[in-house]
């Protein structure tokens, strides 16, 4: 596994990673029934596959260009700020409003992430890296409250098939500037396939339904889990080693995770039905 992610550059893993995911979406009989269900209006598939072109597109080049000028550390930290941004927008857009317990999971959702991240060692930052990370944050929240706003009109699995494909398209474009090369081997191939289809397929599909279910500033806390979640498998795949202070703030992640559920759950009784 680690010979393969050496192997293939970062934009080569992303396109490779989203061609499997939109691939397998599409051949998804559930997604055809989802697809066939669809509102006939222009914009319900316009709005979708611009927001995925746009915003995931956009967030995906921008992490991966934050990539050649900070650490994977720094990158980690500035982009999960992205819920701060979400629960922000949220707010301002009277889709959602600041409790004290979803308050309390943000800041240690975010605040636990930096702890996992910072103790990688390699903190490492140029100003445009730190302009790029940031800005792929913010095309992360764009994409999150989209995605809220879609799902009123939009299945959960048709919104997972469009943003894909949308964002494959943003991709496909810029790669013939970034160099992205093919899978030779069979863990290459192995890893792609992998990866396209959990966090491409049952990754989106599922956080696409939480943002459904409890809204986009609780399902972007829960974003957070990323890192810790990143951290345990490399132990496990790729025999590194976890700090105390990984393991300390992946526990202050978790903590975030029990007050999100909390808070999720009281929203959904104080909220009464239409």
């Amino acid at each position: 596994m680690k010979a393969a992610l050496d192997s293939m550059t970062v934009w080569t893993l992303l396109v490779w990673r989203l061609l499997v995911a939109v691939v397998l979406l599409w051949a998804l009989p559930p997604a055809w029934r989802a697809m066939r269900g669809m509102p006939r209006s222009a914009m319900a598939w316009i709005g979708p596959l611009a927001l995925g072109a746009i915003a995931y597109g956009g967030q995906l080049v921008l992490f991966a260009t934050a990539l050649e000028h900070v650490s994977a550390s720094m990158a980690t930290i500035l982009f999960h700020t992205a819920p701060i941004v979400v629960v922000a927008a949220a707010v301002l857009i009277g889709r959602e409003s600041l409790t004290a317990l979803s308050g309390l999971a943000l800041a240690l959702g975010v605040g636990g992430v930096a702890v996992v991240a910072a103790a990688g060692g390699d903190l490492r930052a140029e100003p445009v890296g730190i302009v790029l990370s940031l800005g792929s944050a913010v095309a992360c929240a764009a994409v999150v409250v989209g995605i809220d706003l879609f799902g009123e009109r939009v299945s959960p699995l048709s919104l997972a098939v469009l943003l894909s494909t949308g964002s494959l398209v943003a991709m496909l474009v810029v790669a013939p500037f970034t160099g992205v090369g093919v899978p030779q081997s069979g863990d290459d191939w192995m890893l792609v396939l992998g990866l396209g289809a959990v966090p491409g397929v049952i990754g989106s599909i599922a956080l696409l339904a939480a943002i459904n279910d409890i809204g986009p500033s609780l399902a972007s806390i829960l974003l957070t889990l990323e890192p810790p979640v990143t951290v345990l498998l490399a132990w496990l795949l790729l025999d590194e080693w976890l700090s105390a202070p990984q393991l300390a703030g992946g526990v202050v992640i978790l903590a975030a995770m029990v007050i999100a559920n909390r808070a999720a759950g009281r929203s959904s009784l104080e909220v009464p039905p239409a």
